[in-house]
């Protein structure tokens, strides 16, 4: 579904078997600036997966943010947050 969307980052099996942050990061943005779906969720230097390298603590933050505005949109838990990281 995301390969008609977005261009990059590329959907290898490896990554989608065990997402690394900047991946998720990566492919959220590109889905925010291709469909406008939670622009304002992060601005300026949070756009840039790269500013978050040594942030467990941002990483965190932007992962629960996105959980929670898909949750939101949903109208469904998603039962991330119990997840192990």
């Amino acid at each position: 579904m995301y390969t008609k969307l977005i261009e990059k980052p590329y959907m290898k099996e490896k990554l989608l078997q065990r997402p690394p942050f900047r991946f998720l990061h990566d492919i959220f943005v590109a889905t925010m600036h291709k469909t406008g779906f939670g622009r304002g969720l992060f601005e300026g230097h949070q756009l840039n997966s790269k500013d978050f390298k040594d942030d467990p603590k941002g990483q965190e933050t932007a992962l629960f943010k996105v959980i929670a505005l898909t949750e939101e949109m949903m109208h469904e838990d998603l039962s991330a947050k119990d997840l192990p990281a």
